[in-house]
């Protein structure tokens, strides 16, 4: 298959032409709406670390220092 000027017509290229403005528009609000989605959900887990891990202030120092191992 050709185009007007003789030259070989890559299929892909037709296709993203024929979606047009309006298709761009569309993937591109597809991304971004699963940027947003994958945003949250890191949010969620980081929030949820934090309510249930030790902070540094209620770890016993000479419980976490005995738990502490040194390479020999």
């Amino acid at each position: 298959m050709h185009g007007r000027e003789g030259r070989p017509v890559n299929p892909l290229t037709t296709f993203v032409r024929s979606l047009g403005n309006g298709g761009a528009l569309r993937n591109a609000q597809t991304v971004l709406d699963a940027h947003r989605h994958e945003d949250w959900l890191v949010q969620g887990l980081a929030r949820r670390l934090e309510s249930t891990g030790p902070t540094p202030a209620t770890v016993d120092p000479r419980i976490a220092a005995a738990t502490v191992t040194t390479a020999a």
